[in-house]
């Protein structure tokens, strides 16, 4: 993809991380319908940026390099994020050695100040998952097959919720999230005919139909991947993609302008804004109160302004962002050029 795709892709990632803080800031109508697609747009995204691995040589090193990007920073932030909590309350290296056990576990064990942290386990999960059947199943009617399977699956696990204790890594939201990341992946080669304007009037008016009548019906409607809230066979597929395809065909009418510029700098920091926005305004909270348009803004730009500090710090960029120092040079010029 050349330099304005990513673009549009950076400022709907943006949009995404912004309806996750919102989501957060304790706002019952933001929090309802930010949940409809915050997580799954970040899957359908992770997968339209998949590109197909040849052979198991290639699959050990796409897994090497997810886990440096995703689970080093996981266990970075995690530790000191839980470092933080632990000094707040009287540091005890008991309850310190539990919270890493908590971190280790991963799922519904995170919770508070961490809780969002069971969505990069996940992914991690997700893009190995799928990177395997690609490279295994050359039929991609036997992978569609799989796909499907795993979306039934995952609402006859929602149903039944089998295990009393919580899945390590959030494993099981994997049968409902594969689907999205597939999904992802497959539309790649029609995404001229998705970010268009008649896509895009056609998901606006069905989004703007589910809303009011999910508003004039006491919220019927809802889905919290973490905790297997699916209850909705069509629906729990259906919503997420047409509010993604409007955040898309939005996302593609900004990256025309300039000053979009600054939110796909926010969509490229993504990671770092998931796991510090609670932190940041748990910190913040304490001075003063707020609402949800504060909460957002502390919860998106103290992340953001740690992000570019750690950009500028190469061994710690390298634990807490994943990224390598020749990356992290290339994002430095990128921004010095800005």
């Amino acid at each position: 993809m050349n330099n304005e795709h990513l673009k549009w892709i950076d400022i709907a990632k943006g949009i995404g991380i912004i309806a996750v803080v919102m989501g957060h800031g304790g706002h019952e109508l933001a929090h309802h319908y930010t949940y409809w697609f915050h997580m799954p747009l970040f899957f359908i995204l992770s997968g339209l940026l998949f590109k197909p691995i040849d052979n198991f040589s290639d699959l050990f090193n796409f897994i090497k390099k997810r886990a440096i990007r995703l689970l080093l920073p996981y266990v970075s932030f995690g530790i000191t994020i839980y470092f933080y909590i632990e000094l707040k309350n009287g540091f005890e290296l008991s309850s310190f050695l539990t919270d890493l056990y908590k971190l280790a576990y991963g799922g519904m064990m995170m919770k508070g100040l961490v809780t969002v942290f069971w969505f990069i386990t996940c992914l991690f999960l997700v893009q190995i998952i799928f990177a395997v059947i690609d490279l295994i199943f050359k039929n991609n009617i036997t992978k569609i097959a799989l796909i499907t399977l795993s979306y039934l699956l995952a609402h006859i696990y929602a149903f039944y919720q089998p295990f009393e204790s919580p899945v390590p890594w959030s494993a099981d939201v994997v049968l409902i999230t594969l689907p999205f990341y597939a999904f992802g992946f497959y539309i790649k080669k029609y995404i001229g005919l998705i970010l268009n304007v008649k896509t895009f009037i056609a998901s606006f008016l069905l989004l703007t139909v589910f809303i009011v009548y999910d508003y004039m019906n006491n919220y019927f409607y809802q889905i919290d991947l973490k905790p297997n809230v699916y209850n909705h066979l069509f629906l729990d597929f259906f919503i997420p993609v047409i509010i993604c395809f409007v955040v898309f065909n939005v996302s593609k009418i900004l990256s025309k302008y300039q000053y979009s510029t600054t939110l796909s700098k926010i969509g490229t920091s993504t990671i770092t804004i998931m796991f510090l926005h609670r932190v940041s305004n748990d910190f913040f909270s304490h001075f003063f109160n707020y609402g949800i348009v504060v909460y957002t803004i502390i919860g998106v730009l103290v992340p953001f302004i740690c992000y570019l500090i750690l950009l500028r710090v190469p061994y710690i960029s390298i634990a807490f962002l994943g990224l390598s120092s020749n990356t992290v040079k290339q994002k430095n010029n990128k921004a010095t050029v800005a």
